[in-house]
Parts: structure tokens; sequence; C-alpha cells
């Protein structure tokens, strides 16, 4: 087995092949890049280097504008294998911890974890999504926030195949960041 990085999904990741160079898969399916796999001696392992969490929201669009005095509009673009790479972790997630009548703990199927909590998965990770890229977004910015943000999150709807967009009005606090 050949250990490689890829970036066909957009982010790179760590794919496998067989020597002679057939049957790629996909190993790896984060947020965040994976770079350089080693394969343990018994070759059923492999050990890599990960991107920390400030980098995790890798291709995050924001654009930050005034619309009033001492009020600013955020608006953040989430990519796609972002967004797919965050519902996996949820549902990776809640299948190792959860035990449902006739499984144990840990071994309940996938479709049946998307059939039974799937809205619910989706809004934990939109909910954490809009959050991570928020606080990224003021923190990048040097941005002081007087309040909490104004968004509704029920009126921001998540497709895996497109990009998680929304906008956020908040209040700033224009001495503080004079000083």
């Amino acid at each position: 087995t050949i250990y490689f990085n890829s970036d066909r999904t957009g982010i790179v990741q760590v794919w496998r092949m067989r020597a002679d160079g057939s049957a790629p898969e996909q190993v790896t399916n984060d947020a965040f890049n994976n770079w350089f796999p080693h394969p343990s001696p018994d070759g059923d392992t492999f050990f890599m280097s990960t991107e920390t969490n400030s980098e995790a929201q890798a291709g995050v669009k924001t654009e930050v504008s005034e619309v009033g005095p001492c009020r600013l509009e955020i608006k953040i673009e989430i990519p796609p294998p972002v967004v797919a790479a965050k519902r996996e972790d949820k549902y990776r997630n809640l299948g190792n911890n959860i035990a449902l009548p006739g499984f144990r703990k840990g071994k309940v199927p996938r479709k049946m974890l998307e059939k039974r909590f799937g809205k619910e998965v989706a809004d934990e990770a939109k909910a954490d999504l809009m959050r991570e890229a928020y606080e990224k977004a003021v923190k990048d910015r040097n941005l002081a926030i007087l309040g909490e943000p104004e968004v509704d999150p029920d009126s921001v709807t998540m497709n895996p195949e497109q990009p998680l967009a929304f906008q956020i009005q908040v209040t700033r606090n224009a001495r503080s960041e004079k000083e």
C-alpha cells in the first residue's frame, strides 16, 4: 500500500492505493490539510502531520462592511469541503458515543444515524461552523464587538454541495479599535 497526499477534494487529504497504482482511496476527510503520511512498519496504521485548529478554516471567505455608525455587517462563506468535513466529524462523534436498542455502543450503522439524527447533526454542524467562522473573522480583523452578533441561524440553509453563506450584523466599539 502506498500512502500519498492529494487536494482533489479541495483540501489536502491522505489517500492510499495499491502498489500497482490501482484502487485509490481517500483515507482522511477533515476540514483541514493533512500532510506527510508515514505508514507504520506493519502497514496497519499511518502517521501524518495535521494543521492546527487556527488553520482549519482554510478557504473561508469573509467580507466586513460598515452599514451605519458603529454597525458592521460580516459576510461569511464557508466552502463545501469544510462543511462536509464538519458534518462527517459530527456523525463520527455521534456514532462512537451512542447506543441504540439492538446495537452496541459505537456500532450503530451510519444510515440509521442519518435517518434518526440527520436534522440535529446538520443543525449542530451549522451552528459550530457559523460560530467558528465568526470568531475567526473577529479575531483576524481585530474587531472590538459590543454585545451579541445578530443572526438568525434558522434562515441559513446548509446544502452539502453549496457553500454555507450567511451575514452577521454587529455593533463595534470604535473607541477600543482606535486605541
